[in-house]
């Protein structure tokens, strides 16, 4: 006996369930993969967002940040100006003393037979002008001058002598300058 069986529609059938099950499957898969796209594009632009805005954040501090750096550069200004001020202070305090000591130091160094006339000083410079009995007493004033620790360089510029009630008068001009150390 021998039966012959149709399988032609059975296979038609299982051909048409797979291509079914395929078409199914693909659309299953595209469904998932723009999902997925979707999901991924959402993420990534809440990260771009939060990335820009922290940028945003940044800028500001940095702004904020130059502005601070704008105000310590002009206090550093004021801190110069002010460390200039207190020197100029420090030295007209210094100075106080200074006539004082120089004073002291020309009565210490004028000897007997001199008579200053005038002195004028101009910065670290002081002109002297006197009268004195001999040559001999301008030479130890110049002398005496060195010596001092407050003036130094001693230079004669000029004697004249002149006849007076008192005799011969050797009228002198000199210059010397003042050591004083300043910051």
């Amino acid at each position: 006996m021998n039966k012959t069986f149709n399988l032609l529609p059975w296979r038609e059938t299982a051909r048409q369930l797979r291509r079914q099950t395929m078409l199914v499957t693909l659309l299953v898969v595209c469904i998932a993969g723009v999902v997925v796209v979707g999901l991924a594009y959402v993420v990534s632009s809440a990260q771009l967002d939060e990335i820009t805005r922290e940028i945003e954040i940044i800028e500001q501090e940095i702004v904020g940040l130059e502005d601070k750096v704008a105000e310590i550069t002009g206090l550093e200004g004021k801190k110069i100006d002010l460390i200039g001020k207190n020197r100029v202070l420090q030295n007209i305090q210094a100075s106080r003393t200074e006539t004082v000591r120089l004073f002291d130091e020309f009565v210490g160094a004028v000897p007997m037979g001199v008579t200053l006339r005038t002195l004028e000083r101009k910065g670290n410079s002081i002109s002297i002008s006197g009268v004195a009995e001999s040559n001999r007493d301008v030479a130890a004033l110049m002398k005496s001058l060195d010596k001092s620790y407050l003036l130094k360089n001693a230079k004669l510029k000029e004697i004249e002598e002149k006849g007076s009630v008192n005799g011969i008068e050797n009228i002198f001009y000199m210059q010397v300058e003042l050591d004083v150390v300043r910051e």
